[in-house]
């Protein structure tokens, strides 16, 4: 965590370990206060090039910052003083491009909250990947259901936890876990 030279009162909320800016790759960290780009340079890429944006410095117009996500996971930013521009990317072969749009989108979304003085849960990450890896595979199920002419909507449910009788929902058949007492148990 040295490399982001991080100040006593600053987090991290989120992070990305693929990300261009201008013609270096890196690492894209948010934190509460600022946006770090991490750039490995040199033969062996022991010496980091760390560039610190401050979230603060991001133009609003109607209480909204100026960050969009555009195609192909494109990120623009327009500051005070100017624009940056970064790019999402991974080495999936599989849906990467769709991927690196919603990591983006996803980036916005986080930056504006902040910028607009909103609270934000730091380190849910691996939450976000997991919630656009089930809905990309949502989305992937249902075209090959049409492709095939079968266009019937999966059917949410609900009933009573097996364990502890707090409600539990989700797609009918599906295998669900119980929030509150974290049983399992199928729809």
């Amino acid at each position: 965590m040295d490399k982001y030279n991080l100040q006593f009162n600053e987090s991290v909320i989120m992070k990305s370990e693929s990300a261009r800016h201008g013609k270096t790759n890196g690492e894209l960290v948010l934190t509460n206060l600022s946006l770090i780009h991490v750039a490995k340079k040199g033969l062996l890429k022991r010496e980091h090039v760390t560039q610190r944006f401050p979230l603060d410095q991001i133009k609003l117009f109607d209480g909204k910052a100026q960050v969009m996500a555009g195609k192909s996971g494109v990120l623009d930013i327009y500051f005070v003083n100017g624009h940056q521009s970064f790019t999402f990317s991974n080495n999936d072969t599989f849906f990467s491009e769709k991927k690196a749009e919603k990591e983006a989108e996803q980036w916005a979304a986080r930056i504006n909250q902040l910028r607009a003085g909103e609270q934000v849960a730091v380190g849910n990450v691996a939450h976000n990947e997991i919630e656009y890896v089930a809905e990309t595979l949502k989305g992937t199920l249902h075209t090959i259901k049409g492709v095939f002419g079968k266009t019937t909507e999966p059917e949410q449910t609900a009933k009573a936890c097996t364990s502890c009788g707090s409600s539990v929902s989700g797609l009918k058949g599906s295998v669900v876990r119980c929030a509150y007492c974290e049983a399992k148990q199928q729809l």
